[in-house]
């Protein structure tokens, strides 16, 4: 987005020397200091908040799913057990021996 490299800021930390003063100068880059960590512990506390919301709402979605819609397992399981249960098979079958 923006390209600054070292001459440029270099210069504006001249600037800042000439219009603030050495006495003002480290002040202000402690105010600046603990205005960038707040902003980002609070960029970071609703982009917290954005992924869980989104994790539960994905969490929501996967339980209603697996709740509606039977397992391929349970379905095949289920249609063996009616074959069997229509051909008369009781279980597996007694040798003597």
């Amino acid at each position: 987005m923006f390209d600054v490299g070292i001459p440029e800021l270099i210069l504006v930390l001249v600037v800042a020397l000439v219009v603030f003063g050495p006495g003002k100068l480290p002040e202000i880059g402690s105010g600046l200091g603990k205005a960038v960590r707040d902003f980002r512990r609070m960029t970071q506390g609703i982009t917290d908040e954005i992924h869980a919301v989104t994790n539960l709402e994905a969490e929501d979605e996967m339980r209603t799913r697996l709740i509606s819609e039977p397992s391929a397992k349970e379905s095949a399981a289920a249609g063996s057990v009616e074959t069997a249960q229509s051909s008369g098979a009781s279980g597996p079958a007694e040798t003597k021996s």
